[in-house]
Order: structure tokens, then sequence, then C-alpha cells
């Protein structure tokens, strides 16, 4: 196998699994309910997880790879990593979000996607608290889409895998990394690693799914903060 795509798997599995082991806010159980008030150690505890994995999928991984080197003299050009603003990304940008925002005004308020999200499980948001948790989550999402679409996807087609395979296999990775959530949440990962990783290449750039993922991830937060009925914006 090659090195850098034994490393970029490498970080992405055995990252996942650190993050995963320190993460005990992620095996509480799931409740329409909300049992906290403002509570900051508890709010925290989503701040941090969301840092780490930023440090584990994006800091620790650049700096491997790109600074130390240790899969061998490699840059981020010749994995097909860029954040340049192609022509094709602006269709599937505009299409994204209006899906996103139809869909999330539909059914975040849905009992299925309230007993799941907001992920922050309080009743009363601060506005501190809602930028704190949407910066947060924007650095969750960046660092996502680097491993995956970024490093992982580039390294299998480095590598002299073919589109087709370099999409199932980063898509199947990135599926296995949402295991622990519902069975409807799931499923969505793989049509979305699918697509997401589809949309990398035909684009040439991650930054097209960068702000589609960032758009569906902030929608369904707020919209479900407004529509559920025991937590409010004060």
């Amino acid at each position: 196998m090659n090195a850098t795509l034994l490393l970029t798997t490498g970080f992405a599995m055995f990252g996942f699994l650190i993050w995963y082991a320190l993460s005990a806010t992620l095996r509480h159980r799931k409740s329409f309910q909300i049992q906290f008030d403002i509570c900051s150690p508890y709010v925290n505890r989503f701040y941090r997880r969301r840092l780490m994995i930023f440090i584990l999928y994006a800091v620790l991984p650049f700096l491997a790879i790109f600074r130390w080197q240790w899969s061998g003299e490699i840059s981020s050009e010749e994995l097909g990593i860029s954040f340049a603003w192609t022509s094709s990304a602006l269709y599937w940008v505009i299409g994204s979000l209006v899906v996103a925002l139809v869909y999330h005004l539909l059914y975040a308020g849905r009992d299925f996607n309230l007993t799941e999200f907001p992920e922050i499980r309080i009743t009363r948001w601060s506005p501190g608290i809602l930028v704190l948790s949407s910066l947060t989550k924007a650095l969750q999402v960046f660092s996502v889409e680097f491993m995956f679409r970024g490093l992982v996807l580039g390294s299998l087609l480095y590598a002299g895998y073919s589109d087709v395979a370099s999409i199932i296999i980063s898509a199947g990775l990135y599926a296995l990394t949402n295991y622990y959530k519902t069975n409807r949440y799931a499923l969505f990962s793989v049509f979305y690693g699918l697509l997401s990783a589809y949309i990398t290449i035909l684009t040439g750039s991650l930054l097209s799914v960068l702000i589609i993922h960032l758009a569906f991830s902030l929608f369904n937060e707020w919209i479900s903060i407004h529509r559920h009925p025991e937590m409010r914006i004060v």
C-alpha cells in the first residue's frame, strides 16, 4: 500500500477511535426531553470534542504529511487538495443550499430529528453559546472534509485507484465513523460520503463540499433549536 495512503487512512481510523473513546457525551442516552438548563461544564464538553476532532483530523495529519513528511516528500497539490472556487462548484452549492434549507424546514422539527439535534441538549441558548457552537461545528466540518474528501480521497487517487473505487472506499471509511448514530443518519452518511467525494472530484476543490456540509449542519442546529418546544434563545 502507498505510504501516504496508509498514513491518511491510519489517521482517519485511529483518530476516530481516540476521539470516540474520549467523547463521553456520544454515549449518553438520547432523549427528546431536555435535561439541562444552561450548564457550562456540559456545554464545554461539546466545544472540547469538536476541537479534538480538529486536532486529530486536521492539525496532526497536516503536520505529519506535509511538514514532517512521514510518508515522504509530497505536497497538497499532488493529493489534489484545493480550496479554489470553480465555476462548476457554484451550481452544486446553490442547489445544495436550497435542498438543505427546504429539507430542514420540513423535517428538522420532527420528533426523530429533535431527539438527536441539536447535539447540545440545553433549554436556554444564550447568543454566546449559539455563536461558539456554530464556530466549533464549523471547525468539525472542516476537519471531516479535509480528512475524508481531502487526504483520504486524494491519497486513493494518488495511489492509482480509479475515481469510482476512490469514491466508494472514502465513502465507506467515512460511513464507518458514523456507525454510532441512528440507522437513519448512518445510512445518510453513506449517501453523503459518495456524493461529496463525487463533487470533490468533479469540481477539483474541497470548497463546495465544505459549504454544503456546513449548511446542512448549521441549518439543522438552528432550526432544531427554534422548533424544539423546550428550547429557546435568551
